[in-house]
């Protein structure tokens, strides 16, 4: 709803007022947003109770601004004001809006608390006729990696790419042994990248499951082994090879239970399954296998020709 919402405002020129609701007002001047589903528990008179009437609601284009200006400033805050405090920002030949930023006017203002407003070359296409205009941005960063390979492979440039934690648009779960679905790596968390579930030995197989951000399956993905596959191991020489495995994490790992540590690799994309077990009290650890999130059978490539 809010993705609906932000788009009626921000990519029809002019909209001030929004209806959110099952009736449409027919109200001059007002966007109608119609809300296909609603439910929510109250709790009224010491009961719990659901309601499934929306409610109407109408929202303006100045509340929604004053609700997205603090985020939005603090996302070019987080870009620019290095560059601005090191004083590099003029060694830049142009700046690129593009997508979203292109039609919410609140990143350009944002942008000159850092950079004078006179020099800003900020153009939001009022129309759909210029599309090639609209492909040419929507690939400006794709261009821009080309450009970087080229140039770093003929010596043109010299750079020190520093790898982060990636903010995964996938999640990664599996189903515990009560049934229910368990998350591992959380979508766009950056902090929940990793997870842990157990197993019982007699049974060393663990399947996952790749979501998209709405939690609908795309994938899944078998990891299989057997006892002979592990080896004995000390807590120290575990954390030397796998840093991010905490020993609390293990102390609690009992006779004949296998425990699967699932990550995701900020080198490679996709993630990595380890199994660890106790058996008569003696840490043992299996073999890590690499999953890629994405597979050449169930994803089109953007450059494959079919686009």
């Amino acid at each position: 709803m809010a993705e609906k919402v932000k788009k009626v405002f921000f990519g029809r020129a002019g909209t001030l007022l929004i209806h959110l609701g099952e009736d449409d007002k027919n109200q001059d001047g007002t966007a109608h947003v119609w809300m296909d589903r609603w439910k929510l528990s109250v709790m009224k008179d010491n009961k719990l109770q659901v309601m499934k009437t929306a409610p109407d609601i109408v929202l303006n284009i100045y509340d929604i601004e004053n609700l997205l200006k603090a985020d939005i400033y603090g996302i070019i805050q987080k870009f620019l004001e290095p560059q601005y405090d090191a004083d590099k920002l003029y060694d830049y030949s142009a700046i690129k809006l593009s997508g979203q930023s292109c039609k919410i006017g609140l990143f350009a203002d944002s942008i000159k608390e850092f950079i004078p407003g006179k020099i800003i070359q900020f153009r939001r296409t009022s129309s759909e006729t210029d599309e090639q205009e609209k492909l040419d941005m929507k690939l400006a960063c794709v261009e821009g990696a080309l450009q970087y390979l080229r140039d770093r492979k003929y010596g043109f440039a010299n750079v020190t790419a520093i790898r982060g934690i990636p903010a995964l648009p996938y999640e990664i779960a599996a189903t515990d042994h009560r049934g229910q679905m368990v998350k591992l790596i959380h979508h766009l968390d950056r902090e929940r990248n990793g997870g842990a579930i157990s197993r019982n030995m007699d049974d060393l197989t663990l399947k996952l499951y790749l979501n998209d951000a709405d939690s609908v399956r795309h994938y899944s993905y078998t990891y299989q082994c057997t006892l002979n596959e592990f080896r004995p191991v000390t807590f120290e020489e575990l954390q030397k090879e796998y840093p991010h495995i905490q020993q609390d994490e293990t102390d609690i790992i009992l006779d004949n239970e296998a425990k699967f540590f699932v990550w995701a690799d900020r080198d490679k994309w996709g993630f990595f399954v380890l199994p660890v077990t106790r058996i008569k009290a003696e840490l043992m650890v299996g073999i890590d296998k690499f999953f890629p999130f994405e597979s050449d059978s169930w994803v089109l490539n953007f450059f494959d020709g079919t686009r």
